[in-house]
């Protein structure tokens, strides 16, 4: 899969609460252009209690119990995003009221790439590389990142899952998301996220940098 750096970002504006866009993406921050490939950042590894990380040229995540799932097909230590500026763009929306925050995770919605279907990113994520992205599923996994404000959330896209997205935060996401619990996600598609499941196989699934991780019963309905 591509890694490429990302290119020159733009700029966009908060206006009375809402979002102006100026060619770019959300929120007054340095954003990548849609259409420009953003790298995967490093990874800072965290490992949980009694877990050993699998030493492999990519990082590794604690698995942790899945109450719906084969436990074996869960990933072993999440690596923290670092771009920044949808990290900026996080930082905004976790500190607005309630209703400007709904406002701002439609702005949000509204740059998504409505081509995106799961099918489509797993066979090819390079299409999709900068892509804003916007879903719902069942969280599968969520942990927080030790020493860093962000999380991870395992999110699976069907009643088995079998699709699945690696989805990290920047910020962390209320107490309310927890493991089985139906969420929506909004970030950028940046590549793929290998680990090694417990039974020892490989596995790569879409990974996604979040701005903005709710409970789908209480993500706004935005207009289209």
């Amino acid at each position: 899969m591509s890694t490429d750096q990302p290119q020159g970002p733009r700029r966009a504006t908060i206006i009375a609460g809402a979002v102006g866009l100026s060619g770019g993406f959300v929120l007054g921050v340095l954003v990548a252009a849609p259409g420009t490939r953003t790298a995967a950042p490093p990874a800072v590894v965290a490992a949980a209690p009694a877990m050993v990380p699998v030493p492999r040229p990519q990082p590794t995540v604690p698995a942790a119990a899945d109450p719906g799932a084969d436990q074996s097909d869960e990933p072993a230590a999440p690596p923290f995003p670092r771009l920044r500026e949808d990290l900026a763009a996080a930082q905004q929306i976790a500190a607005m009221t309630p209703e400007a925050q709904r406002q701002a995770l439609c702005a949000v919605e509204g740059q998504a790439n409505r081509e995106i279907r799961y099918a489509l990113l797993e066979r090819n994520v390079d299409r999709f590389l900068s892509s804003v992205y916007v879903a719902t599923g069942r969280a599968i996994q969520v942990q927080d990142i030790p020493g860093e404000r962000g999380s991870f959330v395992l999110v699976s896209m069907d009643s088995w899952g079998n699709q699945l997205v690696a989805v990290f935060t920047y910020e962390r996401p209320d107490d309310n998301i927890v493991a089985d619990r139906r969420v929506r996600f909004y970030g950028r598609v940046v590549g793929t996220y290998t680990y090694q499941t417990r039974n020892g196989q490989t596995r790569t699934v879409p990974r996604v940098h979040a701005m903005a991780v709710v409970r789908s019963d209480a993500a706004p309905e935005c207009r289209r």
